[in-house]
């Protein structure tokens, strides 16, 4: 899909590609989020602890809180546990049961049969065409800047040849079909378009190379 002077590439399998591991990526983060949470109770059932044995050097009677505190605090570590055993799980899971099967060869053959010729058709070709046809264009008006050129020169030549043959001071009549003033595709121009991929608005084929750099 052409947007503006870009081509942005779409085509089902792609999409595809794409989604295929939403599902497994969707388990994944369930259980990474049921880490995260256990963990989380570890560190408040750990602060809890550490605030009851502040209180105990403190000179207060905590044993039943801090035997509870305790509890909680290897209540908390044995869900952690679990927790990440079950994550590991899960990831094996998701990688087996859940991810997709596309893979980066498949999208390069899907491409090469069911894209690539497309893309020629639809977007490559017209361009060759337009390229083609802007190439006829400007080899048809060399033709007729040349035949110009020839014709004009018929007749300053004639009139330098009879010039001489008069003597004292004269004029040369000058030719003002002049070639240097036809511009003309350069292989340096053409590198710096097709590496830019822009030719600036305005530009028309004569200006000082200057214009190129200024896109930098």
């Amino acid at each position: 899909m052409m947007m503006g002077n870009r081509f942005e590439l779409k085509w089902d399998l792609l999409d595809d590609f794409h989604t295929q591991d939403e599902k497994a990526n969707e388990i994944k983060a369930r259980y990474v989020e049921k880490v995260e949470e256990a963990r989380q109770k570890v560190v408040d059932a750990r602060t809890k602890y550490e605030v009851i044995l502040q209180r105990e050097f403190a000179g207060e009677l905590v044993a039943a809180e801090k035997k509870k505190a305790i509890a909680d605090v290897e209540k908390a570590e044995a869900a952690l546990q679990l927790a990440k055993e079950e994550e590991t799980k899960a990831i094996d899971y998701a990688h087996t049961y859940a991810s997709g099967t596309i893979t980066y060869s498949d999208l390069s053959l899907d491409f090469n049969k069911n894209v690539k010729g497309e893309i020629f058709d639809e977007y490559a070709k017209p361009l060759i065409e337009k390229a083609r046809e802007a190439l006829y264009d400007y080899y048809d008006v060399l033709a007729q800047y040349s035949q110009l050129h020839e014709d004009v020169d018929r007749v300053t030549d004639y009139l330098r040849e009879m010039t001489r043959k008069r003597k004292g001071a004269y004029y040369v009549a000058i030719n003002p079909v002049d070639f240097r003033k036809l511009p003309k595709p350069t292989d340096h121009v053409l590198d710096e378009v097709q590496r830019l991929k822009c030719v600036p608005k305005g530009f028309d084929g004569v200006k000082d190379l200057s214009w190129i750099y200024s896109q930098k």
